[in-house]
């Protein structure tokens, strides 16, 4: 079995690790346009922060020749004849051609960077323009930031835009950051969650410009008679950055596949096996997959999804049977001191189906991840999106300590199909040193159950039902109280709405509070108004009294 494998990223090692254990009689031969072999584009930013090395230390080696596989380094396949079976690939290193023939090709050719269709643009790239897509330009981005001044500007609210931006923060460098949408992390985070971000960034001197876009660039003239960035224009205002950073997303590199005549959507499409044509599959950033909750057309441009998508790709080609379960989109990013991690879908993309239609519901719990009393107990705040009808978990958002813990666990959750009744049963390990005895976890996917409809429930009900109050006055705020109290005590309770609280996890701290305690008017409003105080909290359309006022009149005690 000849089997080609084009690009050696996460997809292309995975994919040539998987055939050679299937098969290890296959003939491999890797093709990959670059010097040397693989780098983590994801550690770019931590460079910059100072926790790697440097960015040769982001370089990785892969003894492809140790297992009999051929690697072709400065190569560059030019076109893919799918009737003969042959791949045509340029050496960069003496100009010459040849062809490499194949029984199974993987296309593995990741993704590039997105650069904004503004005018200018792309000829400023290494001028004080600079992306994140290869370890050559980020060193420059390095130099002229030493170099250059101490002002930058980020167009990109995703990750790697936000972790440069807290590290250039902490180096004292001056960071404007600029996302299109109205909130960070828009593919990962509802709103209410990424608030929680803006509000650390805020802290640590990062600027902002929401709902804001790139409109244009102006290029003068450079010492060395090149032409060089001068300003920007962003939503009608002007900057003068020493460099702009492009960290705006990527697209997946389909031109070779398109050529070809392969399907091409927003990637590379594949079914289950990562196939795409007679003796084709694709993997990585490149393939266009589906979404394991939905089975819908999706793209998850991570390195745990090419590698696992990469696995399914080689057994395949190889001659075994995989099945690719789908992308759940589980992420997870350091932000600073901050841990921002998430799985499945939003609150806005599960609405936004519309074949369809959820009875969507979501909760939100803040609490520690640890003992309280133990050294090293940090903060946590968990987000469960489900559908109320079945019960089924559909997403989750976590911020703060051990927010990838609690996260892979609820992406096992979804890739099982599992409901927040049975999320809420998974036996979790205990120790002081490492977690809680009642997890966070837990006490989020109890309140869930208390949210779905008794049908969906199945051994949980009788346990008591949330009851929910959607309250506003005329011209005011609206203010949305989601609680269970039984026997007179408040068990459980969430407040929401579309008003202010300063800081973000203040609503946390208010609710948390309130668990355990009387539902009585007095006792109600002299818990919160403590709370406010000792926290020093703004409340901007939301007042104490007409929280009281709503549990201890609404809520009676069995």
């Amino acid at each position: 079995m000849k089997i080609v494998i084009i690009g050696l990223g996460s997809a292309g090692m995975s994919a040539a690790l998987a055939a050679i254990r299937n098969d290890p009689k296959s003939e491999i031969t890797i093709i990959e346009r670059r010097s040397y072999d693989m780098f983590s584009p994801c550690g770019i930013p931590f460079v910059f922060e100072g926790c790697v090395k440097s960015f040769e230390s982001l370089k990785h080696d892969f003894k492809a020749e140790s297992m009999g596989m051929k690697k072709l380094l400065e190569h560059e396949v030019q076109e893919i004849d799918r009737e003969k079976k042959i791949v045509k690939v340029w050496n960069m290193k003496d100009n010459s051609n040849l062809e490499q023939g194949y029984d199974s090709l993987i296309i593995a050719t990741g993704s590039e960077a997105f650069i904004p269709p503004v005018k200018g643009l792309d000829s400023l790239i290494g001028s004080g323009v600079f992306t994140l897509g290869s370890l050559e330009i980020a060193a420059q981005l390095r130099e002229h930031i030493k170099d250059m001044g101490s002002i930058s500007i980020i167009v990109g609210g995703g990750a790697i835009g936000l972790e440069l931006a807290a590290a250039l923060q902490q180096h004292k460098i001056d960071t404007t950051l600029i996302e299109m949408k109205n909130s960070l992390l828009p593919n990962a985070l509802d709103p209410d969650m990424a608030k929680m971000v803006e509000e650390y960034l805020g802290t640590i001197g990062v600027r902002m410009r929401l709902g804001a876009r790139l409109e244009s660039v102006t290029a003068g003239i450079g010492d060395s008679g090149n032409q060089v960035l001068r300003s920007i224009r962003v939503s009608g205002e002007e900057f003068n950055p020493s460099a702009l950073v492009l960290a705006s997303g990527v697209r997946a590199n389909t031109e070779l596949a398109a050529e070809a005549g392969l399907n091409i959507e927003k990637g590379i499409v594949t079914d289950e096996r990562m196939h795409s044509a007679e003796g084709i599959y694709a993997a990585g950033d490149c393939a266009q997959s589906f979404s394991a909750i939905d089975r819908r057309p999706s793209m998850v441009q991570i390195a745990t999804t090419a590698i696992q998508q990469g696995r399914v790709a080689g057994i395949n080609a190889s001659g075994g049977n995989a099945v690719y379960p789908g992308n759940c989109a589980t992420f997870v990013s350091r932000i600073g001191d901050l841990e921002v991690a998430s799985t499945g879908f939003t609150s806005e993309g599960a609405n936004s189906i519309p074949e369809k239609q959820y009875s969507l519901a979501s909760v939100r719990l803040a609490g520690n991840d640890k003992p309280e009393w133990i050294q090293g107990s940090g903060r946590i705040t968990i987000k469960l999106i489900f559908d109320t009808a079945t019960g089924k978990v559909i997403g989750a958002q976590a911020i703060g300590a051990s927010a990838a813990t609690h996260i892979n666990v609820v992406s096992t959750a979804l890739l099982a199909g599992m409901t927040v009744m049975q999320l809420a049963d998974v036996q979790l390990a205990y120790c002081p040193r490492v977690s809680e005895a009642y997890d966070i976890l837990t006490r989020t996917a109890e309140l869930a159950i208390r949210m779905c409809s008794s049908s969906s429930q199945g051994h949980q009900a009788g346990q008591g039902m949330m009851q929910r109050i959607d309250y506003k006055e005329a011209g005011g705020k609206l203010l949305r109280l989601s609680f269970d109290v039984r026997e007179g005590i408040v068990r459980e309770v969430q407040i929401n709405g579309d008003f202010f609280v300063h800081p973000e996890e203040g609503v946390a701290l208010m609710e948390e509070a309130l668990r355990g305690k009387k539902a009585e008017y007095n006792s109600i409003l002299s818990i919160l108004n403590n709370v406010v105080r000792d926290k020093n909290l703004t409340l901007i359309g939301l007042n104490t009294e007409t929280i009281s006022r709503l549990i201890s009149k609404t809520l009676n005690s069995d």
